[in-house]
């Protein structure tokens, strides 16, 4: 008893104010942190002791995938679980550290979850200064053009299937742009 009231005060207590619960999103953002959060069961930075990890993961992709197929179509639900997978994989390897994801059932997000939202959503509004800097926080420059496919697959399969992600998140002009992605038409800045 006293365990779950400590998680409950430790996840009341970990998001700022204003930001909202999964509850509080739209349908197309809970599917996607949903899925997000399972698929994050193989993409952790400590290693799993699994006896067959490929197998693990691959279910863990047909399950998302099926779930997806609900809204998507079976065919779409699959290349979105498997694509929703790369990004996790990508973050993983080759990011400055894993995604941090709550358990599936957590009602609070973190902030990589938002991250993870916005991006979608950014990619959905075909607004690529927004998705440069958004991955500018996550991700060596090298590795942003890969996620960033991944990224507008997944975006291109939800908005097929009406699955639309609102922007929750605004970051201002060029704040967190390297020199090596450039921001638009303006100067880079090298703020972090």
């Amino acid at each position: 008893m006293a365990l779950r009231e400590n998680r409950k005060i430790r996840s009341v207590s970990q998001a700022p104010d204003g930001w909202r619960s999964i509850r509080e999103l739209n349908l197309a953002e809970q599917i996607l942190l949903r899925a997000a959060r399972r698929l994050s069961a193989s993409n952790t930075g400590v290693p799993i002791v699994v006896p067959d990890l490929e197998r693990f993961r691959e279910e863990i992709i047909a399950s998302v995938g099926h779930g997806f197929g609900v809204s998507l179509g079976a065919s779409q639900g699959m290349t979105a679980a498997s694509e929703l997978e790369a990004i996790l994989c990508t973050a993983c390897c080759a990011g400055f550290h894993p995604l941090q994801m709550n358990g599936i059932c957590e009602p609070s997000l973190t902030p990589d979850e938002r991250f993870l939202l916005s991006f979608v959503a950014g990619c959905q509004a075909n607004d690529p200064d927004h998705v440069r800097s958004l991955l500018s926080w996550l991700l060596h420059p090298t590795a942003m053009p890969i996620i960033a496919g991944h990224g507008q697959s997944v975006a291109d399969i939800f908005q097929a299937g009406g699955l639309i992600l609102p922007q929750r998140l605004h970051l201002a002009g060029c704040i967190g742009y390297s020199e090596l992605v450039p921001c638009g038409d303006g100067p880079a800045c090298t703020v972090h």
